[in-house]
């Protein structure tokens, strides 16, 4: 309210010095030899004041309490110094104008406290209707000018009070919105916290129960040549084990990829040497039964011996069970997965290549987008999440590595992902 106060004051001090000059000017063309009046006097000498005054409370280099004051010695200056051009040009003028405009502008226009304003401009009233009273021009312009004054005195006491209430209001709405707001984002917070950590307890968990789920699935696949799952009702039930506990993981992985998504994939993640040709053959070997059940060849292009890159085992697996999968998942029956690594300029370079339809080139702006999912359908029904590649590109740039989309020649897509190799280790990779 302060600064609203001051902030209109200002302007009205602006308005009202204008037109004091523009009056000035008007009687010195209509009476040239004319001298200042007191009146004018004083009130150019005080505007000059209250300019000084008002540009250092807009600065901040007037005192807090006399900035508080302000506004009203302003008022009750506007309010004199109409009173003293009242009575200086009222033989011109006639009727009460100027009392009429200094009491109705600050009442209407300013927040000023009823409780202060008011008592003023009753005071002043009264001192108003005596010293119209002492004139004694005549008991029909005496009781004509009484009673314009205070009609007019009426009017600015009830502006002042209706202002002042509603800007008060105002405020307290105001007030009343930001503690609710600041309630409402205190409860989102912990409402926030408290999905944390339930996304956190949920990938944790995942997590673990990926590991067990893969490997049933695996071990279904290699107990399907054993002598004793041959009959046909035996056999059935390892099928359906094996396939349950493949969903299950696929599930899983899609809890641990949301999560690693929603977070920026790896929180913290350390690097540490790792050795890719260790980590890709393992993720080889977990997906190959998904590879085999759609009769998909998966292959090893000729690794070095070894692969060690600056890099994150964790963050690894998920990156490269993800490409994979989803290699598997868009290839058709009968095709063929390949997984390279390649040594180039002290960096590893690691490509899953597959003979799919590749993607649109409408879409690759898009590839790595968080819950993508592009125009081209699993070829086996499968569910797509769109948080695979997204989780993957936020892992592998956490690894300070990038990831690209390539398209073959031939048909089919290239996602390669390069890695910085693990310095002690180069020379000896050269070697290989």
């Amino acid at each position: 309210m302060l600064e609203s106060n001051l902030s209109r004051a200002w302007w009205i001090l602006i308005v009202t010095t204008i037109c004091t000059a523009l009056f000035t000017v008007a009687q010195r063309l209509v009476q040239p030899g004319a001298n200042f009046t007191p009146v004018q006097m004083v009130d150019y000498l005080a505007s000059v004041t209250f300019f000084l005054l008002f540009w250092k409370a807009k600065k901040g280099r007037l005192p807090r309490r006399l900035r508080n004051l302000l506004p009203m010695a302003y008022a009750v200056f506007f309010v004199l110094i109409n009173d003293g051009y009242y009575f200086s040009v009222w033989p011109l003028v006639g009727d009460n104008v100027g009392y009429a405009f200094g009491v109705l502008t600050p009442g209407a226009l300013l927040y000023l406290r009823p409780t202060r304003f008011v008592p003023f401009l009753l005071a002043n009233h009264v001192a108003i209707c005596a010293i119209i009273f002492q004139k004694n021009d005549g008991l029909e312009p005496t009781v004509s000018a009484i009673f314009g004054a205070t009609i007019c005195v009426m009017v600015a006491v009830v502006s002042n009070v209706i202002n002042y209430r509603m800007k008060f209001a105002q405020l307290e709405k105001t007030a009343l919105v930001a503690r609710r707001n600041q309630e409402l984002a205190a409860s989102n917070l912990n409402l926030l916290e408290m999905s944390e950590r339930m996304d956190e307890m949920m990938a944790m968990t995942a997590h673990d129960l990926r590991g067990p789920l893969f490997g049933i699935a695996s071990l279904c696949e290699i107990e399907k040549e054993n002598p004793l799952w041959k009959q046909p009702e035996h056999a059935e039930f390892l099928e359906m084990v094996g396939q349950s506990a493949a969903r299950m993981g696929e599930l899983v992985n899609k809890m641990v990829e949301d999560y690693a998504a929603r977070n920026n994939a790896l929180t913290g993640i350390t690097l540490e040497p790792c050795d890719l040709v260790e980590t890709l053959s393992e993720a080889v070997r977990q997906i190959r039964p998904l590879a085999q059940g759609k009769d998909i060849e998966l292959s090893l292009v000729p690794f070095p011996a070894r692969a060690p890159a600056e890099a994150n085992d964790e963050a690894l697996e998920r990156v490269f069970g993800n490409l994979l999968s989803n290699a598997i998942k868009y290839s058709p029956t009968g095709s063929r997965v390949e997984v390279v690594i390649q040594h180039q300029d002290a960096k590893w370079i690691c490509e899953v290549r597959d003979e799919g339809p590749g993607v649109p080139e409408e879409e690759r702006a898009t590839l790595f987008d968080k819950l993508r999912t592009g125009s081209n359908l699993p070829t086996s029904g499968e569910q797509s999440s769109g948080l695979g590649l997204y989780s993957a590109r936020k892992l592998v740039e956490s690894m300070k590595g990038s990831i690209t989309f390539v398209p073959r020649p031939e048909g089919g897509s290239i996602f390669r992902v390069t890695l910085n190799a693990a310095a002690p280790e180069v020379n000896g990779a050269n070697g290989n």
